[in-house]
């Protein structure tokens, strides 16, 4: 047997990147993000790391024949642990050949390093935390995943079972196909709501960009503050993802809605970049620019990313009014259909108006967790 070697890699950054690329290269439904943006999001200087101040990692690689085969991130997240007065770890960034030793060699590290910080339950994947990329995909693998959510061999399932994880949560992913019509009575509904002249509904604007990026931060973190696994997330963090997002997104796929001229919630959706990301193959070049265009100029369908109302806002309907204006507005132009992703399993009055919508249930993504390990 090939031994497995587990090195610290926050000095292998290209080499923590490039396995995931080099591990799904003959996979045809992975889409990965660009590499540069990996490398961004992982610098220690990063808004959600702030060097150490608002969390903090510790990167795996491991090596057979010095070869990268597996990789891992312990991720200490002092936000969360302060907001839900608790100490856990998380980890993320996982990706591994079909060796389930790999993933105990890793694992076993990423242990030593939280009880090293007398932490002894851990929860994951966050790709670093519920703000970004979460989850492991638990079905559907034969289908391309949308864009900013994750794909990842059938195999991790049985690895994840046999270090010993078990499921904490499942994501919901759901799709809304050309066509679809929404229930008689969300129809009913929507039309009651719209009779009432206290209420607003707009675009995102990024005309006045600090301004309204920090009313969409305020709504996005009182909106979510009771869902399970939430982070709040900071201004320099939520600034710095309007900034990425404001160069594709269409505004006409946003919306914010007010009650009596005080902004109450919003939706951001963005079009489905995945299409254009599956021909750079992680990084732009002179070779793949064509492609690239002519896929972005191809694209039909969106990702529902952001939805939230203001806790003493709802029970109003108002969520059924910021997802109409997408929908109708996505028809209007080149987008048709879209998934509206992620939903907690257990937000069933959420999960019931989405079918409503005429959506339906596409995707499962699942979160795992260890205790006392």
């Amino acid at each position: 047997m090939q031994e497995i070697i587990v090195k610290d890699a926050e000095n292998l950054i290209s080499e923590f990147v490039n396995l995931q690329y080099n591990l799904y290269a003959k996979n045809s439904n992975f889409i990965g993000d660009l590499k540069s943006n990996q490398k961004k999001l992982l610098n220690i200087n990063n808004p959600f790391w702030q060097d150490g101040k608002t969390a903090e990692r510790k990167l795996f690689l491991a090596y057979k024949n010095d070869k990268p085969v597996g990789r891992l991130a312990a991720i200490i997240n002092h936000t969360y642990n302060k907001y839900h007065d608790e100490k856990i770890g998380f980890f993320g960034f996982y990706d591994v050949e079909n060796d389930i030793e790999i993933s105990k060699k890793l694992f076993e590290n990423a242990y030593k390093y939280f009880k090293d910080n007398n932490i002894r339950k851990i929860r994951g994947p966050f790709n670093p935390s519920t703000n970004y990329v979460s989850g492991m995909l638990a079905d559907s693998f034969d289908k391309d995943p949308k864009i900013m959510m994750p794909y990842n061999f059938e195999y991790y399932l049985k690895h994840m079972e046999a270090v010993g994880f078990t499921k904490a949560k499942d994501l919901l992913a759901f799709d809304r196909e050309e066509g679809a019509h929404m229930s008689n009575r969300l129809t009913k509904i929507i039309k009651r709501i719209e009779s009432k002249k206290d209420l607003e509904v707009r675009a995102v604007s990024f005309k006045n960009f600090e301004e309204e990026s920090e009313l969409l931060r305020d709504i996005y973190n009182k909106s979510w503050a009771k869902n399970w696994g939430f982070v709040p997330i900071s201004k320099k963090e939520f600034t710095e993802s309007c900034k990425e997002l404001q160069h594709i997104i269409n505004p006409k796929l946003t919306s914010v809605i007010s009650v009596a001229d005080v902004p109450a919630g919003f939706a951001i959706s963005i079009p489905d970049l995945n299409c254009v990301l599956k021909k750079v193959k992680g990084g732009i070049n002179l070779f793949n620019i064509v492609p690239a265009v002519l896929a972005f100029l191809k694209i039909k369908k969106v990702r529902l990313i952001m939805l939230g109302v203001l806790p003493e806002y709802r029970k109003r309907g108002l969520e059924l009014l910021l997802i109409k204006r997408i929908i109708e507005e996505g028809n209007s132009t080149r987008y048709k259909s879209g998934e509206l992703s992620w939903i907690l399993e257990d937000n069933v009055e959420m999960i019931n108006i989405i079918k409503e919508a005429g959506a339906h249930q596409s995707k499962t993504y699942r979160i795992f967790e260890k205790l006392d390990f």
